[in-house]
């Protein structure tokens, strides 16, 4: 039985090394075995750099190339196989991998789940020809603006939008609802509403449902109301039985505990509005009632004994009950209406996917969840197309639930196999770290890294740390050691005071974050300040540009400074303020190359904006200046070109001004083109790989989309314009985010602004309520706040916090570890409710616990907390040679992107779609007396491929339209009128073609039959591809048909025949054939 081992790796653990072996061994073993092995990452780019270390340390071992001997030494250790049989295996395992590549099974967790998907397509009724689309936002904001266009009066739907819009209006919000629309419509591409959504529609789908549940809500909170009313009045009663004014009691009219009594019966019942000391002081004695010098103490004392003392307890329980209910109630309701548009959202979607044959990437976990459910079958194996023996995944802990659910199936039949596995070879591998996991916005579920044993009972789970640190140099090492020693046990204590299990999760994910180095010198500096409030961010700016200039002047080479930002919203503020005050430092980040900010690009944007939208004078003045920016002739400033009014058609291309009509005849690839041309865009050369980034771009929307100007302008703005470039290996310095840095290291890394909140409240969550009426609704949309902690749904939020306190630990982690040299940390002090509040709570125990380290202005919290640990660390001072052996390890060449416009001379060719209908009657014997041929075109072969094409007669339209498009139809001899006739004869003048193209039908136009014959010359059987014209099916009922021209022959009733056989052994038990000689209006059916 095979194993399944689980490494735990921490940051710059070796992890890339460990997987790169382990799948070296099972080829060492078994130079054949890459077959059946299949390793999963999450990213591209992770795919790419895992299948480019394992051929080239195949290589390097078979070549005994210095560089590889880590890996042979260390193959050779756990397998105790001698050095030079481990090579030969290693050639034989590279060649045949070479050779085979289509079987080198390493690639995404989407790669490999969308082909299972492709090879499922019969058994979920999908399109072998679909095609899968990644971007969910883009298809929902789509779905969302032709729903709003497609709206109806007399719809629901208009009346609840019409609702949702007076409901924002009355909160002060604006008007305009298609934002907050499309933001909240996204949560149908959540994981817990794609498996109860349905649940939910079908309660939805009475009309009357929501107004009973939202009744049945409302009555709950009156009724608590009531309740606390009548117990505020039942005081004011007792004190009034017993004598006693208001006044009377201790704080008086101001804080007295009455004004607890008079706030019951108010709206707000949260514990801040009811003097929380008075009530516990109140509740502890009946001495507290009332001061010492007050005349009627022992009145008031009494009265608190026998009755007041006992009406206040029963209060604040009655309180504290009615404050749920109220703010159940209010969380509830809230997205309520919100929630009927989600299901109209998502059959918007559903139906846009139907009409495109498109799949949302999204979407295969879960259909493939619905199809595997847990089977334990090897029926899915069989449509991988492959035997798998071993599984590898990588990143586990950015696995979702679904898809882990999706996965075990496969590793627990990879478990089952009873197979002798070599000493040293993994059989299985799972590669995770919990302290990295910061993709929870994606679906991540860290806490199945530490579950995984309990998936896979009674079979060998080995679980091992990788606890060594081969990135960084040892005072970063114990740095993080020390720090995140402290911050994990402040956390504990914070998240203790309301929930212990929660508490623990911290301590059981950070179990493993201290980490040994294997560095010997203690090497590297960690700075970290904390600046106040006041001027915070131009302090930052500051201290940041100082730092950078500090390293640069120690002989720093600018690609070896990261900055690392958690919000990418610092990004451009920062690469500004550098342009702007420091142009010798040249920033490179993935915003710095998008495609928004290539002149050339733009420009032809914004030709396309004027072209197609009037007399824009805004958009023609954004042109011009493009345009003069494109030519070098930049005189004109913006507001200029503004004002020039009926001028400003003078500063741009005659070319472009006066055959704007003709340029709105091309097509848009080629109109696209041409204005290149005309705004000799191609002449700036360093826009270069902008414009072919731009055209590849543009090529792929036409290739999926229609190709029409106002579509691609919106998927522009939505879009296209974020996209970015390849670019070369730059010397300049680094901006990141956070997430965009897991995975990679830098010599020096610079965090500044790291204050960022830790609750973003506000955000919607997906809640199971379990407390009746509210459970009436399965799945319900609720605003994230701290309020659920006083309401049904406090398990989720609490659940939320611990979700929100992991993810922001995580990411402080993977920030801090990212320098293999020196750390330099910027905050800001006092910051409650943000990440540096932990930094500064750490800081002190950090520096005791280290020695050499220093913090200066721990006693004053309005100066800098400024920590330093170490010294600083340089590193290279001049680029060196990085020339390797390895043919798989060579740099890449840099070639510089040109575009050249060159003048084709168009001449007309016959379209392939027309050229075929030349031919006579696609051989048939034509028949006598019947209306003229067409001089170039047979209306045999028209009306053939009409009959073909078409599903119902009411396809003829859009059939003719794309006839008219591709020039088949045109000329005197057969134009439209006279073929639209000719269709609405044959189709309507016999009930059986009638029924022929009816809707009832389930169609196959001219689908393949592959089968076996017998060659009547040679007489061996040979494969071939036979084609009826039209199969139809209903239920039981199958029907085959073949179209006719000429006249009658046996020849087709034997072909009829045939088909009938092969449908037959297909499985179709009641099978009828016909041949409709179509000019003879005749229709044979032919014996079985």
């Amino acid at each position: 039985m095979s194993s399944l081992t689980v490494y735990k790796a921490s940051a710059g653990s070796g992890k890339t090394f460990t997987l790169a072996v382990a799948y070296i061994k099972l080829l060492v073993a078994n130079p054949a075995s890459y077959r059946n092995i299949l390793a999963v990452t999450f990213t591209n780019k992770a795919t790419e750099e895992m299948k480019t270390r394992i051929l080239s340390q195949l290589y390097g071992i078979s070549r005994g190339l210095a560089e590889s001997d880590d890996y042979l030494k260390k193959i050779a250790l756990e397998t105790q196989m001698a050095e030079d049989d481990i090579r030969k295996a290693a050639s034989a395992a590279l060649s045949l991998l070479i050779h085979n590549y289509d079987y080198f099974h390493v690639e995404t967790i989407d790669t490999f789940f969308q082909s299972v998907l492709r090879n499922l397509a019969r058994e979920l009724d999908l399109s072998a020809n679909l095609r899968v689309e990644l971007n969910d936002t883009a298809v929902e904001n789509q779905a969302v603006d032709l729903m709003i266009e497609e709206l109806d009066r007399k719809s629901p739907l208009f009346s609840w939008i019409v609702r949702f819009i007076m409901e924002n209006i009355d909160k002060n919000n604006s008007w305009n609802i298609i934002g907050s629309v499309k933001d909240f419509g996204r949560m149908i591409f959540n994981d817990q509403y794609r498996e109860i959504g349905k649940a939910v529609n079908e309660k939805l789908s009475d009309s009357r449902f929501l107004t009973s549940y939202r009744t049945k809500l409302q009555a709950e909170e009156i009724a608590a109301r009531e309740i606390l009313k009548e117990t505020s009045s039942e005081f004011f009663r007792l004190i009034g039985k017993y004598g006693i004014q208001e006044e009377d009691f201790k704080g008086g009219q101001r804080s007295g505990i009455q004004k607890y009594f008079h706030r019951l019966a108010e709206d707000d019942l949260s514990d801040r509005n009811f003097i929380p000391k008075t009530v516990a002081n109140c509740m502890e004695s009946e001495e507290n009632w009332v001061a010492k010098t007050n005349k009627n103490r022992d009145l008031i004392i009494r009265a608190a004994r026998e009755s007041l003392m006992p009406l206040l307890e029963r209060a604040e329980k009655e309180r504290t009950t009615a404050a749920t209910i109220v703010n159940s109630v209010a969380a509830t309701l809230k997205n309520i209406n919100n929630l009927r548009l989600l299901r109209d959202i998502e059959n918007k979607v559903k139906e846009m996917n139907a009409e495109a044959n498109r799949f949302l990437l999204s979407d295969t976990q879960h259909l493939l969840r619905m199809m595997i459910n847990d089977s334990d079958s090897p029926f899915i194996f069989e449509k991988i197309g492959t035997h798998l023996n071993h599984i590898m995944i990588d990143e586990f802990q950015d696995t979702s639930v679904v898809q882990w659910n999706n996965f075990k199936v496969l590793l627990g039949e990879c478990l089952s196999h009873a197979k002798t596995t070599p000493p040293g070879v993994t059989d299985n591998l799972i590669v995770g770290d919990i302290k990295q996991s910061i993709y929870r916005w994606r679906a991540g579920e860290w806490s199945l890294l530490s579950n995984i044993a309990e998936a896979f009972p009674g079979y060998s789970v080995n679980v091992e740390s990788l606890d060594t640190n081969y990135r960084s140099e040892q005072n970063i090492i114990r740095f993080n050691n020390a720090f995140f020693r402290s911050a994990i046990a402040a956390e504990f204590a914070n998240e203790s005071n309301t929930d212990q299990n929660n508490a623990q999760q911290i301590n059981t994910a950070y179990a493993d974050v201290e980490q040994k180095t294997i560095k010997r010198e203690a090497k590297g500096l960690v700075s970290v300040r904390l600046l106040p409030a006041e001027g915070y961010e131009e302090n930052t700016f500051a201290i940041l540009a100082d730092t950078i200039h500090e390293l640069l002047q120690r002989g720093v080479r600018q690609r070896d400074i990261a900055i690392l930002l958690r919000s990418n919203r610092y990004i451009p503020v920062l690469a500004n303020y550098f342009t702007e005050c420091h142009p010798d430092i040249n920033i490179v980040s993935d915003e710095a190359f998008r495609l928004d900010h290539s002149v050339a690009v733009c420009c032809i944007i914004d030709a396309l904006r004027y072209l197609y939208g009037g007399d824009d004078v805004l958009t023609r003045a954004c042109l011009t200046k493009k345009y003069s920016l494109a030519t070098g002739n930049d005189t004109f400033s913006g507001s200029q070109m503004t004002n020039m009014k009926d001028q400003g058609d003078n500063l741009l291309p005659e070319e472009y001004t006066a055959h704007q009509e003709e340029l709105k005849e091309l097509p848009l690839f080629e109109l696209c083109e041409e204005l290149l041309h005309i705004f000799r865009l191609d002449r700036m050369k360093e826009d270069g790989a902008y414009i072919c980034a731009f055209f590849d771009y543009l090529n792929a929307y036409i290739k999926d989309m229609s190709a029409d100007v106002a579509g691609f302008l919106r998927e522009w703005d939505e879009n296209l314009h974020s996209r970015t470039i390849q670019t070369d290996d730059i010397d300049g310095l680094r901006i990141i985010s956070i997430h965009k840095s897991k995975g990679l290291e830098f010599d020096n890394v610079i965090i500044p602004f790291c204050d960022w909140k830790l609750e973003l409240y506000g955000n919607n969550i997906w809640c199971h309520p379990a407390v009746e009426p509210f459970s009436q609704l399965p799945l319900i949309p609720i605003s994230y706040s701290p309020t659920l902690a006083k309401s049904i749904y406090a398990d989720d939020y609490k659940y939320e916090h611990m979700q929100n306190t992991i993810d922001n630990l995580n990411l402080l982690y993977v920030a801090f570890t990212r320098p293999k040299k020196n750390l330099f940390v910027v905050g800001k002090r006092n910051a409650a409710g943000t990440r540096s509040m932990l930094i500064e709570q750490s800081l002190v125990e950090t520096a005791q616990s280290l020695k050499g380290a220093t913090i200066e202005g721990k006693d004053d919290n309005s100066t800098e907390l400024t920590f330093t640990y170490g010294e600083f660390c340089p590193g290279k001072t001049k680029e060196e040679d990085k020339k390797s052996g390895n043919v798989f390890l060579k740099q890449d060449i840099s070639v510089a992107a040109t575009i050249e416009h060159h003048e084709i001379p168009l001449e007309f060719r016959q379209s392939n779609n027309s050229k075929k209908f030349i031919q006579e009657n696609n051989g048939e014997e034509q028949e006598e007396n019947t209306e003229p041929k067409a001089d170039y075109i047979s209306t045999g072969n028209i009306l053939h491929q009409i009959f073909s094409g078409i599903k119902t007669a009411a396809d003829v339209e859009s059939e003719l339209d794309r006839f008219e498009a591709e020039g088949i139809l045109y000329g005197d001899n057969l134009d439209r009128e006279k073929l639209q006739s000719l269709l609405n004869g044959y189709l309507t003048g016999n009930e059986l073609v009638a029924d022929w193209f009816s809707p009832r039908w389930t169609l196959f136009n001219e689908c393949t039959i592959i089968c076996e014959e017998t060659d009547e010359k040679t007489g061996k059987k040979e494969i071939v591809a036979r084609r009826p014209d039209r199969v139809m099916k209903d239920g039981d009922e199958v029907v085959v048909v073949d179209f006719k021209f000429g006249k009658p022959n046996e020849k087709y009733a034997t072909q009829v025949r045939q088909y009938i056989g092969y449908l037959r052994q297909m499985g179709y038990a009641n099978v009828r054939g016909y041949i409709w000689y179509v000019f003879r209006k005749e229709i044979k059916e032919v014996e079985k």
